[in-house]
């Protein structure tokens, strides 16, 4: 049999069916927990039921080990029953009523784009997933949830490299419509970063170790609450074998559901009536006609008040997904939005955000529209059409396998492959353009053309062809401050056109943004060999940006980011900035330059010292000019033609122990603040320079430890939204 890993999965499997081989078990446990665990969490919000699904997952692998086909996908399978076991627990919730369910706020202090998308598209992703045909789930589940590449996928499927692309294409063209169906729109590359990014988070400790010894007794000494799991489980599993078309069906009823106005928070015992209303949006073009079948995509709000953040991603949990909207002849669309927009800190929406789009005009995307006081017409611009094609070497030998890339980044699939090898987009807006070409020859060499600036203007079609050449080999390593052997070290980079200097003060930037539409630029990731030493085999044309992080160690910021208000340079904001480097041809040799890492421990209590258990603790350390955590970007731009390693996401958070207490090491200095998030507690507001929030404002110096105490107060008491006047104490 011509398997990757399946095989290796499938003979533990055996090992176990014929011999009871507890290690055997106890491997396939480790490596396949976290999946199932992380499925399970974003289904029933809580980590203990998510615990109790996990083990009978595992319970139910075991009963059946000796019934599996030998071509079967192990994690396509036990993703498949985490689902349906995951399914089973919310019926008997819902038929209680009585057991905790989480509903939490969503911030979105993290503004990257797969955050963002992860946000929405997380409560539904096992519905949708369970919508795909069987290969196709498998396929996905080896590739993003697993982090494979595609020749691994295509051993796992028994099919070639090639193959494996379309089937894992196909599969995610599938599940973007299935997400289109519940309100969600995103592109494919979107949906692939962000379960790349998210879907798998670790196990907690000890789960494969108590899992293990009550799956290898098949559930003997599981409890009664998890035999109940097992039990509805193989019932759905059974009935899903008969009638999948019936159950598919069934899971997009359940998913439509979640369009209640009466919101129960049952583990803080409160009902919160969520209140809707409905604000006009007029979408014209440039002559002030009314453009109809126009889309009006909602994404989240802005609330009123002075806030340390006051834009939220929307949030599903409370309101059901947000509700597209369709102009009618008229133009005129009325777009849904929650009145109180933070129920639980009793927060109203004063703006909302959303996208517009249209088959034949360019897309925009609107940050601020008031839902209080009348605004000016939305007005889109008739698409541009944009033909690129790229040639290499004298002769002008066409480059045919060929990614295309504006810099304010285009959806993969508004590009139309033409018969010549060409590409074309008909959806290009006047103004400003950065245009870069990345290519494969037939010989497999990666080639890159140089960045392309151009001015688009209205009326007109725009064709270039642009000469493509090799791609530089940067060799890199980290400075001898780090001691050898190197531990977890990785390396982020992200190549800047000239048109974008590595600039330091904020506004400079924006404007350039302003000028060329955006700025996702070329980006990659390495680890960071023992000896330090890292090396990119192909990288495009331009200027280096480079961040590194391990264990004890990070790159070290140079300067200091500035503001220029009304014409004069002032001190801007704490973040990090990376190191810059001229890149020249063939090859560029770095040394990045790095500092310690910081540590955190933290006590949370209540009244009296009491320790509080399960405090979420975050933090997102941001770096200038890049995009991610600390700029990581899993998904990097090179990875339709060169497989990287596979490296785990960075990790900035955790809950706090019985003790009340967390710690988190390896944290860049530059890191201002932590967000903290439990069910029955909160932080108490702050209120510097007359902001409300309860965002923890705190500084990390390197190689330093912040010992940090705070206390929290039980929720309920006041609300950021309103502000309790002080009493005067009775003399």
């Amino acid at each position: 049999m011509n398997r990757w890993m399946t095989t290796d999965d499938m003979e533990l499997v055996r090992q176990y069916a014929a011999s009871q081989s507890e290690s055997a078990f106890a491997t396939l446990v480790s490596r396949h927990a976290g999946l199932v665990y992380s499925a399970a969490l974003r289904q029933v919000g809580d980590p203990q039921l998510a615990k109790e699904i996990t083990q009978a997952v595992f319970i139910i692998l075991a009963r059946k080990a000796g019934a599996l086909d030998d071509k079967t996908i192990l994690s396509g399978w036990l993703y498949r029953a985490a689902c349906y076991t995951a399914r089973s627990a919310r019926k008997q919730e819902q038929r209680r009523q009585h057991r905790e369910q989480e509903a939490y706020m969503e911030s979105t202090l993290h503004a990257a784009e797969t955050g963002a998308a992860w946000k929405q598209m997380s409560p539904l992703l096992e519905e949708a997933m369970l919508g795909l045909g069987q290969t196709d789930r498998d396929a996905l589940v080896l590739r993003y949830f697993e982090g494979r590449s595609l020749n691994e996928v295509g051993l796992a499927l028994g099919a070639s490299e090639e193959a494996a692309k379309k089937r894992v294409n196909r599969a995610l063209e599938k599940l973007r419509k299935i997400f289109t169906k519940r309100g969600i729109s995103s592109t494919t590359a979107i949906l692939a970063g962000a379960i790349s990014a998210h879907s798998v988070q670790a196990a907690p400790v000890g789960l494969a170790k108590a899992v293990t010894a009550i799956a290898v007794a098949k559930g003997v000494a599981a409890s009664g609450s998890t035999l109940t799991l097992i039990k509805g489980a193989l019932k759905i599993m059974a009935w899903t074998k008969m009638k999948t078309a019936i159950v598919v069906g069934a899971g997009v009823l359940l998913a439509a559901g979640t369009t209640t106005l009466a919101i129960k928070e049952i583990k803080q015992h409160k009902t919160y009536m969520v209140e809707f209303k409905k604000v006009l949006i007029v979408v014209q073009d440039d002559n002030n006609k009314p453009i109809e079948g126009a889309t009006i995509s909602p994404t989240g709000y802005r609330v009123k008040g002075i806030h340390g953040a006051d834009a939220y991603g929307w949030n599903k949990n409370l309101f059901g997904p947000p509700e597209k909207a369709v102009t009618d002849n008229e133009g005129k669309a009325y777009v849904k939005y929650p009145v109180e927009g933070i129920p639980g800190e009793k927060e109203f929406t004063g703006k909302i955000i959303f996208g517009v789009s249209h088959p034949q005009f360019s897309s925009v995307f609107i940050q601020s529209y008031s839902v209080d006081s009348p605004e000016p017409p939305i007005h889109l611009t008739r698409g541009l059409h944009l033909e690129v094609s790229g040639f290499y070497g004298n002769n002008h030998q066409p480059v045919t396998d060929l990614i295309p890339h504006l810099t304010e980044d285009t959806a993969s699939q508004d590009w139309e492959k033409k018969d010549n090898g060409a590409f074309a987009f008909t959806k290009l807006a006047p103004g400003g353009h950065l245009l870069q070409l990345m290519g494969r020859l037939p010989t497999g060499e990666m080639v890159y053309s140089e960045y392309f600036a151009f001015t688009a203007e209205n009326g007109e079609a725009y064709n270039f062809p642009l000469e493509m050449k090799p791609g530089i080999r940067l060799e890199g390593k980290i400075d001898d401050a780090v001691p050898r052997p190197v531990k977890n070290g990785r390396v982020m980079i992200s190549v800047r056109p000239k048109e974008y200097p590595a600039l330091n003060v904020i506004e400079d930037y924006y404007a350039l943004d302003e000028k060329y539409g955006g700025r996702y630029f070329w980006h990659s990731y390495r680890p960071i060999n023992e000896d330090g030493s890292f090396v990119f085999e192909s990288v495009p044309p331009g200027e280096v940006d480079a961040v590194v992080l391990g264990d004890g160690f990070a790159s070290k910021t140079i300067g200091q980011l500035q503001n220029r208000v009304q014409g004069v340079l002032t001190k801007g904001p704490v973040m990090a900035i990376p190191q810059s480097f001229p890149l020249s041809s063939p090859d560029t040799k770095i040394v990045v330059t790095t500092e310690q890492t910081a540590t955190l421990e933290l006590t949370a209590t209540a009244g009296s010292n009491k320790p509080i258990e399960g405090v979420w603790v975050g933090m997102y350390p941001s770096v200038f000019r890049m995009w991610g955590e600390f700029g990581w970007g899993k998904n990097p731009s090179e990875d339709p033609y060169h497989q990287i390693p596979h490296l785990p996401n960075l990790v900035f958070s955790g809950k706090t122990d019985i003790n009340g207490k967390f710690v988190l090491n390896n944290i860049p200095a530059e890191t201002h603040g932590l967000e903290m998030d439990h069910p029955q507690f909160q932080v108490p507001i702050q209120q510097p320079n007359g902001w409300r929030d309860r965002h923890i404002r705190t500084s990390f110096s390197p190689g330093a430890t912040n010992h940090f105490e705070i206390t929290l107060e039980p929720k309920g008491g006041d609300y950021i939204g309103i502000k309790i006047p002080a009493v005067e104490k009775v003399k």
